[in-house]
């Protein structure tokens, strides 16, 4: 049996330089040392539009470097304060969507095949936007939207976005690229309005949600502008 040939071949990949791995021991190599060698992203079409619309750099397409390391650094703490002051809300959050996610499942049982995809998104988007924004809150109208957006936005980048390898592809495909950027102002909105509420509201002795544990990380958002951190 031939042992297992890997390269690391150079090659341009549109506008962007790019080296491909192939076989395990390239891949896993590359993946484990320098730990941080590849852990940024290209300047691609998908993070200038995301910061045309927010004014900020999207943590997910932005780059590895000191802003996102102390995003990860509030999240984190955030989280264990969160879920250290809140374990009962999370606990009881999570029963509660799963019963329901399977009494709807119950409701489309029959002998024809159905499509759960869409209950299994309201029920993990119900629980991700109440431990977010805090339970109790009108919030059907916004999941709903929110879904909706999410799928346009993998819709957009799934099996990756042709206009960030080629950018002048925007040009080609302006409908694309008008239907993104909608998504991504619709998304923001709600982002926005849930957030400054939350920062109008705040109370450090009274940590209701995720938002509110990340404020408070956040040293109530003072330094903000001085570390670089975004918001929406």
């Amino acid at each position: 049996m031939e042992t297992e040939v890997w390269r690391r071949v150079p090659y341009q990949n549109g506008s962007w330089n790019t080296v491909v791995l192939n076989g395990y021991e390239a891949i896993k190599e590359a993946a484990e040392k320098p730990v941080d060698a590849f852990a940024g992203r290209p300047d691609f079409m998908t993070q200038k539009l995301l910061q045309e619309v927010t004014g900020e750099i999207s943590l997910a397409f932005g780059p590895f470097d000191n802003i996102y390391l102390q995003h990860r650094k509030f999240v984190a703490s955030a989280l264990r304060q969160f879920t250290f002051r809140k374990s009962r809300f999370t606990e009881d959050l999570i029963s509660e969507e799963a019963d329901k996610l399977v009494d709807n499942l119950l409701k489309k049982s029959g002998k024809e095949p159905v499509d759960i995809r869409q209950n299994l998104q309201y029920a993990t988007g119900s629980v991700i936007y109440q431990m977010l924004y805090g339970r109790g809150i009108d919030f059907k109208e916004q999941l709903n939207r929110m879904v909706q957006n999410t799928n346009r936005f993998i819709k957009f980048t799934k099996s990756g976005n042709p206009a960030d390898v080629l950018p002048w592809l925007r040009h080609l495909m302006p409908w694309k690229i008008t239907g993104f950027r909608n998504m991504a102002i619709d998304s923001t909105a709600i982002r926005k309005g849930r957030i400054e509420d939350h920062v109008r509201l705040f109370s450090p002795d009274n940590v209701r949600d995720i938002t509110d544990a990340l404020l408070a990380a956040d040293l109530q958002g003072k330094n903000r502008n001085e570390c670089g951190l975004t918001r929406y």
